[in-house]
């Protein structure tokens, strides 16, 4: 199987009716598997979900993991080659994988793919592309007055929203690398519950000598 998408959910049933269903779209003429991963979800009715999804893996949780852990778990059940960590609250577009899959192939030591995150009114997300945090790029992003270089921010802003570069530090909304790769580097840390991890994944790839990269020609809808 050349893909797995990851989808880690918590009590958002129509975001995530939306995420499958583009995701079915975009696996038209891939071999790949969509894999969710719930932690434990009161308001989502899978048994509805699991009809009109017949091809969805569900892995109900008797317990909320966490992002980290639960993405875990999904990851040890693929079987693709390739997967991609997914938020539920994302639209993905159609003929996503195979620019990912050549381009990733394309570099050497490529780590994780990140693209370009814009939320319903068009609007970037800057956490699409990070530089590693400091104590003062991360003061800088609470109080920007006080940074306005484009080197030393807590965002990438030396590369271009629509530019394709390396990127150190991803967002864990969607990130594209191999099966291989990513249990290489251990996948990510269980020991955090939320937020973080990315940050974490992101520079333990850069540090195993892999180089992560920002895919600014590729868009995918966030609702956040």
């Amino acid at each position: 199987m050349k893909l797995s998408i990851i989808i880690v959910s918590y009590n958002a049933p129509k975001h995530l009716e939306i995420c499958l269903d583009s995701c079915r779209e975009a696996l038209k003429n891939v071999d790949g598997e969509v894999i969710v991963v719930d932690n434990n979800s009161s308001e989502i009715d899978f048994e509805a979900l699991q009809e009109y999804f017949p091809e969805v893996q569900f892995l109900l949780q008797k317990e909320n993991h966490g992002f980290a852990k639960a993405n875990n778990i999904g990851v040890e059940k693929a079987l693709g080659e390739y997967i991609l960590i997914l938020n539920p609250d994302t639209v993905v577009p159609e003929n996503l994988f195979d620019s990912l899959m050549t381009f990733h192939q394309s570099k050497e030591r490529t780590g994780f793919i990140g693209v370009r995150l814009i939320d319903t009114n068009g609007n970037f997300h800057p956490e699409s592309k990070r530089n590693i945090p400091t104590a003062e790029n991360s003061f800088s992003k609470l109080f920007s007055r006080f940074n306005d270089s484009k080197r030393d921010n807590y965002y990438k802003l030396e590369v271009g929203e629509f530019e394709t570069a390396p990127c150190e530090i991803l967002v864990g909304a969607f990130m594209f690398t191999t099966r291989k790769i990513y249990w290489e580097i251990g996948g990510f840390d269980s020991r955090y519950f939320m937020y973080g991890e990315d940050i974490d994944l992101s520079f333990s790839t850069e540090l195993a000598g892999y180089k992560n990269y920002y895919k600014g020609d590729i868009t995918v809808l966030h609702y956040k």
